[in-house]
């Protein structure tokens, strides 16, 4: 076993020489103090040992882990001895290429047929195979002996530690102690058949170790009282962690799906009771403002979906960076104003800054950039009651024609305890949990933010007071270009004059109502069907410029039924893909399987328009 008392490690056996080694050929010994001497004068370690116990050594040092200076120990054969051939050494690595070792023979100690021996090396290799540390303890005069695993656990090697139980009273956590005492009372009382607790430790570094602590009474005294209390220590750490990670990752789950079901509640119980009241007639005010509520719910439950399909995206790497040449500018002016009617219904201000010296014109992905910036912003309107929230934009050049884009948003709202910086980032993490009923959201947008400024080579960082509020900075990596053409949206355009042939295959009567109706806004009509089967026979039969494609339709499928067109001898049609599934992998897929352009659910007539503009231009220019 190794070492397990006293202050030096020759107190260990009768007999304790100590050898020392260079690792070279057949490993010269170069220093020898003690009894085995007598037999190593110029002998080399490999003379010293049989060929399998050198080779066991070798692969021992050769695994060494390059941290670990304590001793090891490990039972050895000696190559030839006019005593018992086996000792015990106790190893560790020297300096300049040396190693030491403690040795003993343990010929005195063994019964005639080795069998104690035999035991002890048994014992040996279980304990180093579970790592457990012993300690043995006499409760009437405070005793304690520790072993050197006991003293690992703890970052420290045996020599350190003093034995007495002050030694392990002083580093158990102070929340932890008295459950301790109790358990041990409780054995030694005779209520419980032995002592088990699980508790903390200090270790050398500062952390706290997770302990499971074992061990029972075996000796008493004449009088009854206990003389010794053994048991063994097991690092537990790992599995502690574990469990508590997955406590709080199910906590973190429920309080997920609590926010989420608000979140998508709220909006849709004020789209049905606007609904609603729409049916039962009211006035053309009224109308106009029940209307502009359900298309506000309607954007938020998109706002939502968009978040969490970003959460997916990050997760399986596939988040899409486009960038473009853009006017930062007004790039940023527009951001703002998108915000500016929540800001005037709260009473709150806010405020654009840009120095003078900023960009003009940069190249970066403008979409993603007003996501961030928009998340921030939302952030701070959220835990702001009153006062202002400000964003300031600045450039600082890098190089001839790189800049970072350093953005911050400040607030004047309550803050974030200092405690809760570190996670204000994180998946589902909104702010403390003080604050957890009286705020809206669902804990994606800053962990959103913090993964999009990183996919685009920048950083972010936030900062509080509680109180006087918090101010959230990034910077992104963009170069500067001397102008951009300013993209033109184009007016929703009447088609009437394409007289064009138009199939919808869609299953839902919703959106089969709102294409058709769209599509006669803008002067078309359509057929629809709701299967693939359906589609086949009608494209098969009619002579259609466009088809309009929804994936899930069923029978065969959206990507399924466009193959089976691609194959037809027929003049092929326009096809257009709708979804309202927007991962670029099935974008991606729509086009491979044959599909001309897509278009994801929800759309607008604007995004319809441009669609059909691009058809026409297909079509007509063929």
């Amino acid at each position: 076993m190794e070492p397990s008392a006293g202050n030096d490690i020759k107190s260990f056996a009768p007999a304790v020489s100590r050898i020392e080694w260079i690792c070279e050929g057949d490993w010269p010994i170069v220093q020898c103090e003690g009894p085995i001497c007598t037999e190593l004068h110029g002998a080399t370690m490999r003379n010293l040992l049989s060929d399998d116990d050198w080779q066991n050594l070798d692969e021992l040092i050769a695994q060494w882990p390059n941290d670990i200076r304590d001793y090891r120990a490990m039972t050895l054969r000696r190559r030839r001895s006019n005593k018992s051939p086996w000792i015990v050494a106790y190893i560790r690595p020297g300096h300049n290429n040396t190693w030491e070792a403690m040795v003993s023979s343990l010929d005195s100690h063994l019964t005639e047929d080795g069998s104690l021996f035999r035991s002890k090396e048994r014992l040996e290799l279980v304990l180093e195979g579970t790592r457990l540390g012993m300690w043995d303890w006499n409760p009437q005069t405070n005793e304690v002996h520790f072993d050197q695993r006991w003293a690992e656990m703890l970052g420290y090697d045996i020599t350190e530690i003093e034995m007495k139980l002050d030694s392990w009273q002083s580093r158990v956590h102070p929340d932890d102690l008295a459950a301790c005492f109790e358990d041990i009372q409780a054995h030694m009382d005779g209520r419980r058949d032995f002592y088990e607790n699980i508790h903390r430790m200090k270790h050398r570094d500062g952390h706290w170790v997770y302990i499971l602590d074992r061990g029972r009474i075996v000796e008493w005294d004449e009088d009854g009282k206990p003389v010794r209390f053994t048991g063994t220590h097991t690092d537990i750490s790992r599995e502690k962690n574990a469990q508590m990670a997955a406590a709080e990752a199910s906590r973190a789950k429920s309080i997920f799906l609590a926010s989420m079901s608000h979140e998508l509640r709220t909006p849709i119980h004020g789209m049905l009771g606007m609904a609603e009241l729409l049916d039962r007639g009211v006035s053309k005010a009224e109308q106009s403002q029940y209307l502009a509520y359900i298309q506000d719910a309607g954007k938020s439950l998109l706002r939502l979906i968009s978040d969490i399909l970003d959460v997916s995206r990050f997760e399986t790497n596939s988040i899409d960076i486009r960038p473009s040449d853009f006017a930062l500018r007004k790039h940023l002016e527009d951001t703002v104003e998108l915000h500016r009617k929540q800001f005037n219904e709260k009473g709150i201000t806010l405020e654009l800054e840009i120095e003078e010296d900023t960009s003009q014109y940069i190249r970066a992905d403008p979409i993603r950039l007003r996501q961030i910036i928009s998340n921030l912003i939302n952030n701070a309107l959220k835990f702001t009651a009153r006062g202002e929230v400000r964003v300031q934009a600045r450039t600082l050049s890098v190089d001839e024609s790189q800049y970072d884009l350093m953005i911050s948003v400040m607030d004047t709202g309550e803050g974030i305890h200092a405690e809760h910086l570190d996670q204000i980032f994180d998946l589902f993490v909104q702010a403390p949990e003080s604050r957890s009923e009286l705020h809206e959201g669902v804990g994606l947008g800053l962990s959103i933010c913090k993964s999009l400024v990183e996919k685009m080579g920048g950083s972010i960082e936030a900062s509080s007071e509680v109180g006087s509020g918090s101010r959230f900075s990034f910077k992104i990596p963009v170069t500067e270009v001397s102008s951009v053409t300013e993209p033109v949206r184009n007016p929703v355009s009447d088609f009437s004059g394409a007289n064009l042939k138009i199939l919808v295959v869609e299953d839902s009567d919703l959106n089969q109502v709102l294409v058709r109706r769209f599509l006669q806004y803008l002067g078309l009509d359509c057929e629809i069907v709701d299967s693939g089967p359906d589609a086949l026979d009608r494209v098969r039969s009619d002579n259609l410029n466009l088809v309009f494609m929804d994936l899930g339709i069923p029978g065969m499928g959206g990507l399924e039924t466009t193959r089976q067109i691609r194959k037809l001898d027929i003049r092929q049609p326009h096809i257009i893909a709708l979804t309202a599934d927007a991962f670029i992998e099935t974008r991606e897929e729509c086009l491979e399987a044959g599909m001309n352009q897509f278009l994801s659910k929800p759309f607008n007539l604007h995004q319809l328009s441009d669609a059909l503009g691009v058809a026409v231009e297909g079509l007509f220019s063929a």
